[in-house]
């Protein structure tokens, strides 16, 4: 049969119907939902406006092809087979429709990121003719000017007066008759599609190379065996990456390089080749299992609690390989060479940059042999300088920052109260902003005319709990740390920050540019101490 196509102009209330009948379906190889509440309140803010959204795609065809619907992360209605004689895949356009159905009905979902979106919690807003109507997203709302779209929708919402109720009828018939382009396709060539859901998907950079390689391999259930594995993951590491995914296999498979290219090349090899379909099948359950000891380890181990605190997600599939060569749990010598590799890799960020492939696979040959033979040790061939830590910023997403972060939780920061160790869970929560300390505080470096770049250098921050933080308000450390100093755990307390406080620190001297130089330099002689500490060996020269 050839391919034929039609358009057709859907109004969304036959979309509705659609979903009513559950006659939607999304193929294995689509993305998960990913858009965010702001994204779905553009969404809806275009259609009340009238403005083009974009086409739907859909690709008709029997009910036989139901091994290619998706098994899990339904965001639409699953599709009925006992009501529809054809199966509509939805190729195009699941990220609008998602939005349309769940504001619809008012669900709670999370997209991709794992972030919860309440569609219940969009409002119509009628603000008046300063700032037009428009859609928003409101954990507390107004009831005299915001009403849910949810109810709008579903005709029950019945706000008070003649020109609420005119306008809220008025968006609901906009939205309800608002058409969307449908392209249909029909045909038996299930190439043909694959093809047409990658070039679609492909346009304005709208779906990774890891996504197209789903797609590709689709024969051997890859994406949905992605998804087991992501399920069977602790809770901060359930975001992991198809990326990390594919690069594991990637380097499993001997490739040399990352990305692009070798994903792609693999992925054909996968479906195309008899050799690399019998090898994914036996290969990527050993992998996946790998995969999970890895990120296990990484979070037991060295406190990367989350995906937020590891230094580079390329750390999961290096320590996989490692943890597939050697089977069970590392050696006490096989523990002191991942130590110092983690170290390394996230203090000198040997994982970005130009020379990123030729690191990991290094790496990769290293942990791969260490873990086949139980021999061999971790070399650094150059250490980092240290003015890169003296100069590193805290509110960076660079690997360095992220090891800092790791770095003073393993020092066990006390409260300077008391000196009792704070609960790590309040500091190792990554976006508890309340928490984080300047040490030579923002007010006093403003009043010297330091640059803001310079007042958020790593050398300049530490843990504190809030309380603590605020009651310093904008003092110099010899004014706000004047009463702790007489207390007997003061130095314990100090040491457990890496902060420099003996009588020569020049965090007692009045407050100037040079004193916070000498001090940045101080502070980063310590951190460099305490990195080597947990390191096992000199990182900094």
């Amino acid at each position: 049969m050839r391919t034929t196509i039609e358009i057709q102009s859907v109004p969304v209330s036959k979309l509705f119907r659609w979903f009513d009948r559950r006659s939607l379906a999304i193929p294995e190889v689509q993305r998960e939902f990913v858009w965010n509440a702001n994204r779905a309140c553009a969404l809806l803010d275009s259609i009340f406006q009238g403005y083009p959204v974009g086409t739907v795609m859909i690709w008709k065809t029997g009910r036989q092809r139901q091994s290619m619907l998706r098994q899990t992360l339904h965001v639409l209605p699953t599709f009925d087979p006992a009501q529809n004689k054809e199966i509509l895949f939805l190729l195009d356009g699941q990220q609008r429709l998602s939005v349309l159905h769940n504001v619809r009905m008012g669900t709670t979902v999370s997209n991709e990121s794992g972030r919860e979106i309440r569609f219940g919690d969009i409002f119509f807003s009628l603000d008046g003719e300063e700032t037009g109507n428009h859609f928003v997203y409101l954990r507390r709302h107004d009831p005299e000017i915001h009403f849910r779209a949810t109810d709008i929708l579903r005709g029950v919402c019945r706000p008070d007066g003649v020109k609420r109720t005119k306008a809220i009828q008025g968006c609901r018939d906009r939205i309800l008759t608002y058409r969307l382009p449908v392209v249909f396709s029909r045909t038996n060539e299930v190439e043909h599609v694959r093809e047409t859901f990658i070039r679609i998907n492909s346009q304005g950079m709208r779906i990774r190379e890891s996504e197209k390689a789903f797609s590709q391999a689709q024969k051997v259930g890859a994406l949905h065996l992605f998804h087991q594995l992501k399920a069977s993951m602790s809770p901060g590491y359930a975001g992991i990456s198809k990326d990390v995914y594919w690069n594991t296999l990637a380097l499993a498979r001997g490739y040399r390089s990352l990305g692009q290219k070798s994903t792609s090349r693999l992925s054909k090899d996968i479906e195309k080749t008899e050799k690399g379909e019998k090898w994914f099948k036996a290969e990527e359950q050993p992998i996946a299992i790998a995969i999970r000891k890895a990120c296990d380890y990484l979070q037991n181990v060295f406190g990367a609690t989350s995906l937020a605190f590891l230094p580079s997600e390329n750390m999961i599939a290096v320590l996989a390989l490692f943890f597939r060569a050697n089977g069970g749990q590392p050696s006490a010598t096989q523990a002191r060479q991942i130590r110092t590799w983690f170290w390394h890799v996230a203090t000198a960020q040997r994982y970005s940059g130009a020379n990123l492939d030729r690191h990991i696979t290094e790496d990769v040959d290293f942990f791969t042999k260490l873990g086949e033979t139980h021999r061999g040790k971790f070399h650094i061939r150059q250490r980092t300088p240290i003015y890169k830590l003296r100069l590193g910023t805290y509110n960076a997403s660079s690997a360095l920052a992220k090891a800092y972060r790791l770095l003073l939780m393993h020092s066990a920061p006390c409260y300077l109260e008391n000196g009792e160790p704070i609960p790590l869970d309040q500091v190792s929560a990554s976006e508890n902003k309340k928490q984080l300390h300047h040490i030579i505080p923002r007010a006093v470096l403003n009043g010297l005319d330091v640059p803001d770049e310079q007042q958020n250098l790593i050398c300049n921050i530490c843990y504190l709990v809030a309380n603590e933080n605020q009651s310093f308000g904008g003092h110099a450390p010899s004014l706000y740390l004047r009463d702790f100093r007489k207390k007997k755990h003061f130095a314990a307390t100090m040491r457990s920050h890496l902060i420099p406080h003996g009588s020569d620190s020049p965090l007692w001297d009045k407050p100037s540019k040079a004193s916070f130089k000498r001090f940045l330099d101080a502070r980063a002689a310590v951190l460099a101490g305490a990195f080597a500490r947990v390191a096992g060996t000199k990182l900094f020269e």
